[in-house]
């Protein structure tokens, strides 16, 4: 599987960004921040696919797991996560309206 996320020295000036993009990871979160949903900010940056999206939430879940420091707005990023990964499996099973 492809990267979710890359930080390359000659796009962006390193700041991690959704790979094959120039959409930093910070515009996400900042985009989560001031209410909007996933789908909404991917209709906002068609560049950035849903599967990034859901890796960068999977390998943030990861790092969770092994470091249990509760971090600053950790309650919402597990709700949108649980979100998202209901709505992954229901299009996988061609159960979302």
């Amino acid at each position: 599987m492809e990267r979710a996320f890359t930080s390359d020295p000659n796009v962006m000036h390193g700041t991690p960004c959704f790979a094959g993009t120039r959409v930093t990871i910070q515009t996400f979160f900042d985009h989560l921040e001031a209410g909007y949903t996933i789908s909404g900010f991917l209709e906002q940056f068609p560049t950035v696919k849903r599967e990034q999206v859901i890796g960068l939430l999977a390998a943030m879940r990861e790092s969770a797991i092994i470091d249990p420091t509760p971090f600053p707005g950790e309650d919402m990023f597990f709700e949108i996560f649980r979100e998202e990964m209901e709505k992954s499996r229901a299009l996988e099973d061609g159960t979302e309206s």
